[in-house]
């Protein structure tokens, strides 16, 4: 009987002393799967935490990127404003053609066909006298032909004894413009050439100063070394750099053995070279002074549209530009001197045509080259 005491009181102290051995195992295992829990937690975690990095720096960039198209809409706007209250003030209000020879010429630029346009400049009050009255200082017509990529600036001598149209009679050509302001001088130009105007632009002559000015001076070529106005000039290329320069560049006549001509010549060679600057990507640097000088200084009959057009579609016209000048003999008539100019003009009509596409014979152009 005490045996078997002994036995089941062993047993039981062996089944006691088990216990804690299975508690010990299960306590490992949960730690082992505590451990893994934590494991699974943490990479989790991380994955998390590296997935919303590229999401947050993606926020970053789109943030950005719609501050970027905020600010160019903002700019593109003020253009756009600038440009349009730019040309409400240089629009004329009498225009030298008729509607439908304005539907005419939009549709030519539309096309890329040639076109020709009066330069006309104007002494300091001129420009603001209600489109009459005053004479003009320079004219010049710019021929463009942007399929062929050629153009033709000529000098029209202001002295030149010509029909002036709207009853002005045997004349000086620069009258014209006194007699019925910038639309009697292309009805005047285009039957003395024998070629369609399609607009005109007129620009004060003090303007010519301001522009070079608004687009920060230009590089011009001299025929001859000169000093005139305290400003001396080498023969080649000069950089001018002030308005003022400009003008004394263009002024000079006394000087130069060609006289008028010579004059003209210079002042075709700085309109080129600001017609460049204006059309080169540095003249954005200076939109707005360019479009205040323009303002305020210029008048034309040219639409919007069309000025857009010009300054796009029709630059491949100067990758090949060309000046010349109408030449003449000088005569005095009732104590006023003049320029017959009848020896010269069956050359500069061809020249004008060609270019033109009016006729398929080749016309002289001249010996002055700007392409």
């Amino acid at each position: 009987m005490t045996s078997r005491m002994d036995r089941h009181k062993k047993k039981s102290k062996k089944e006691i002393l088990r216990v804690p051995e299975k508690k010990q195992k299960t306590s490992r295992v949960e730690e082992q799967e505590e451990s893994r829990e934590e494991t699974k937690i943490s990479s989790t975690t991380a994955s998390t935490t590296q997935e919303v990095g590229p999401k947050k720096k993606k926020k970053k960039k789109k943030y950005w990127l719609w501050i970027i198209v905020v600010l160019l809409l903002v700019l593109l706007g003020k253009f756009l404003w600038d440009t349009t209250r730019m040309m409400n003030g240089i629009q004329d209000q009498k225009n030298p053609n008729d509607e439908t020879s304005l539907k005419v010429a939009n549709e030519k630029v539309k096309k890329r066909e040639p076109i020709a346009i009066l330069l006309l400049g104007t002494d300091d009050g001129a420009l603001n006298r209600s489109n009459n009255g005053g004479l003009t200082d320079t004219m010049m017509v710019l021929a463009m032909n942007p399929k062929e990529n050629k153009s033709l600036m000529m000098s029209l001598e202001r002295d030149s004894y010509v029909d002036i149209t709207n009853g002005g009679g045997k004349a000086k050509l620069n009258s014209a413009y006194r007699y019925g302001g910038a639309t009697n001088s292309v009805a005047t130009v285009e039957q003395l050439l024998g070629i369609p105007i399609e607009y005109y632009v007129t620009i004060n002559m003090k303007g010519l100063e301001d522009l070079v000015n608004a687009v920060g001076g230009v590089t011009v070529d001299s025929n001859l070394a000169f000093t005139f106005d305290g400003y001396t000039f080498q023969k080649g290329p000069n950089k001018i750099e002030t308005g003022a320069e400009a003008l004394a560049f263009t002024r000079m006549r006394k000087e130069d053995p060609d006289g008028d001509y010579g004059r003209q010549k210079r002042q075709r060679a700085l309109v080129t070279a600001i017609i460049k600057k204006l059309g080169s990507a540095s003249s954005l640097l200076h939109y707005k002074s360019i479009l205040d000088t323009v303002e305020h200084n210029m008048k034309t009959d040219m639409p919007m549209s069309v000025m857009i057009k010009m300054a796009t579609t029709y630059r491949s016209s100067f990758d090949h530009m060309e000046t010349d000048y109408l030449h003449g003999n000088n005569f005095m008539l009732d104590g006023i001197s003049y320029e017959d100019i009848s020896g010269d003009l069956p050359r500069v009509k061809q020249a004008l045509q060609s270019v033109l596409g009016m006729n398929t014979q080749e016309g002289g152009m001249g010996n002055e080259q700007n392409g």
